[in-house]
């Protein structure tokens, strides 16, 4: 489960280590639009929904223009709801992922995090937020 402890933890991080990245996080999506994209793809999850509640990550089109060397991690950056939405849509037969796996960060060469929403599937894991 993602808390606000682990939240608090990310946020601060990344406004330490990666300031120029974090600037360009945009705000959260207000709760009901949040949820008319959760809707949209089937995510029921509250660690989903908790994730956009911090931060709706980067527009794709400013993060294109982003150097490798102000990637948060090697699988890129944050997408925003939209741009996981879109990426989600786009993959209507999966032919690149299962429907259950949404986009949420890309590095734009072909690497992905993916969100699992799928609790029955053996990729559906909960951090350990314990240490």
């Amino acid at each position: 489960m993602i808390t606000d402890s682990l939240i608090n933890r990310l946020d601060h991080c990344l406004r330490e280590k990666c300031p120029y990245i974090y600037s360009y996080y945009q705000d959260p999506l207000p709760d009901l639009e949040i949820d008319r994209y959760m809707q949209k793809m089937s995510i029921v999850s509250e660690d989903y929904k908790k994730l956009y509640q911090w931060k709706n990550g980067l527009d794709f089109q400013v993060s294109e223009t982003f150097p490798k060397e102000f990637w948060i991690h090697f699988y890129g950056n944050f997408l925003s709801l939209k741009d996981a939405w879109i990426g989600w849509e786009e993959n209507t037969d999966e032919e690149f992922w299962k429907r259950s796996q949404i986009e949420i960060m890309d590095n734009l060469i072909g690497e992905k995090l993916f969100f699992e929403s799928d609790p029955s599937s053996d990729q559906y894991s909960v951090p350990n937020t314990n240490s």
